[in-house]
């Protein structure tokens, strides 16, 4: 199977290069990723200890989304293995700089993962010299796990989901997916549903656990009051206006959003929007579009600092910074969640756990097909309600900005169901500990 893979993967390259040199050359962002993605820099690894006990976990994620899903994760093996080195890696510029955000005080190291060439993968293997890898979610590659099965190191598979798209796909190169499948450990499931496709995929039994989402397992604790303060003050916001914070949308989608809020402007002339593009670098096209409009928008790194802007009254904050979506939806009082709006090619919305974790109303769109579950729970339980169009994310608005009882109810069923389905990072631990530490699982009644 890897010979095949490998000679098609030369074939495409060679026929594709004349048209990817220009675009590596012309692009910055590529131009920064690709010597560490070729494995031609070595990361830096910080030993917590020294010597380091044992060799590293190595744990990886593809992007934004899933560099964020990963945190508890690698928290809790920091806290579990406290002298065991553990590094990230991520294969996009935004999830490598998030995982640095995030984990740069927890891992010991954070980089770019190699693309699925031998040689690359090889040195990099050679590297790190890992105990064991974590893979959340996705980003599964042959020549990757092939080294690590020569290596004899164990691959797990953590909060593995499989989309009706996905499982489709795979089953039709059947032969190849249980090449693939048959090279992890443990495949580490999110709901009944994904391990059953894994199975039908040809997955032994043995080899599946369900254990949950870990995006139930991210931080609920809200930003200090006085980092609350600080922030309504750097936005222009008064403690009493009504802030409407719509996060990681996309292009198309923020054009829904300026209709509805023009809507809602007629009845709420002092609502502040709050939109974080999920792409920052697209902050200034935002801007552009809301300010055609007639509306008073800024970035936010207009602001220098945290002061407040000298012009007049803001009416949309634009967000060009990572890392800061978590304290807004702390701050709102309505959430929209992005992606979700549009049917956007590999987007499926983005995680309303988010503003659900704060105990927020939240808004999504008819495309949450990477969120299935989450989406069918928050619905279920009344913490949500799905939007369609700018005339249905207003009027949603209108009665959650007027009915404050109905706002605090959906918000409080929001956070009843993140509260709720906790506990994925713990079972994965534990589908883990045997894998890493099989001395502590046969004393430690937590892993039992």
């Amino acid at each position: 199977m890897i010979r095949v893979y490998n000679t098609a993967a030369a074939a495409a390259l060679l026929l594709a290069f004349p048209f990817v040199l220009p675009y590596i050359v012309l692009s910055a962002k590529r131009r920064r990723v690709i010597l560490q993605r070729l494995a031609l820099v070595r990361p830096s690894i910080r030993f917590r200890s020294e010597p380091p006990a044992g060799k590293p976990i190595w744990v990886h994620a593809l992007s934004v989304g899933e560099v964020f899903s990963g945190v508890p994760l690698v928290h809790a093996l920091a806290s579990r293995y406290a002298r065991q080195p553990i590094v990230f890696s991520a294969s996009t510029l935004g999830g490598y700089e998030m995982a640095r955000q995030k984990l740069g005080d927890t891992a010991a190291a954070v980089f770019f993962f190699p693309y699925d060439l031998p040689l690359a993968v090889k040195r990099m293997a050679a590297w790190i010299s890992p105990k064991i890898v974590i893979i959340i979610e996705t980003d599964i590659w042959p020549n990757f796990l092939s080294e690590m099965q020569r290596r004899k190191v164990p691959v797990i598979l953590a909060n593995a989901k499989l989309s009706n798209r996905s499982f489709a796909g795979y089953r039709r190169v059947a032969a190849f997916s249980r090449s693939l499948f048959a090279m992890l450990t443990k495949i580490c499931c999110q709901t009944r549903e994904d391990a059953a496709r894994f199975k039908r995929l040809g997955v032994t039994d043995d080899r599946i656990e369900v254990t949950g989402n870990i995006k139930f397992d991210q931080s609920e604790d809200p930003p200090e009051t006085k980092e609350i303060a600080s922030l309504r003050t750097a936005l222009n916001s008064e403690p009493l206006r009504p802030v409407w914070v719509a996060g990681s949308t996309h292009e198309g989608e923020e054009e829904i959003i300026r209709q509805a809020l023009t809507l809602v402007k007629k009845e709420h002339a002092d609502l502040l929007l709050i939109v974080a593009p999920r792409d920052p670098s697209r902050a200034g096209a935002v801007c552009r579009l809301f300010n055609a409009a007639g509306l008073g928008t800024v970035a936010m790194s207009a602001f220098s600092g945290l002061k407040p802007m000298p012009s007049g009254r803001i009416e949309v904050v634009v967000i060009d910074v990572l890392g800061i979506l978590k304290k807004l939806y702390a701050l709102a009082d309505v959430a929209l969640v992005g992606g979700s709006l549009l049917q956007i090619r590999g987007i499926g919305g983005h995680n309303p756990l988010e503003p659900a974790a704060f105990g927020k109303p939240v808004q999504f769109g008819p495309n949450m097909k990477n969120f299935n579950e989450i989406e069918r729970l928050l619905l279920e339980a009344g913490g949500a309600v799905q939007v369609t169009d700018a005339r249905s994310i207003a009027n949603s608005l209108r009665e959650l900005l007027v009915d404050h009882e109905l706002a605090d109810r959906m918000g409080f069923n929001a956070h009843a169901v993140f509260k709720a389905n906790k506990g994925a990072v713990k079972n994965t631990l534990k589908a883990a500990a045997a894998l890493i530490d099989p001395s502590i699982t046969a004393f430690d009644p937590a892993y039992r």
